[in-house]
């Protein structure tokens, strides 16, 4: 019995590990996609505001 137990602590500290790490990916990928997302607005803005320029300057 004592060794079934600890058996089943030992396995509950490397789902805990794992589960950091896990944690740790999850953050990186919202880090990611919230850069690519600020990336993509800002390319929309920049391409938007040449067209317009451009077609303000061809008057």
């Amino acid at each position: 019995m004592e060794d079934e137990i600890k058996q089943l602590k030992q396995e509950i500290e490397e789902l805990k590990v794992k589960l950091m790490n896990v944690d740790t990916k999850l953050e990186a990928y919202k880090s990611a996609m919230g850069q690519v997302t600020n990336l993509a607005f800002g390319l929309i803005a920049s391409a938007t505001i040449t067209v317009l320029v451009s077609n303000v300057l061809k008057r």
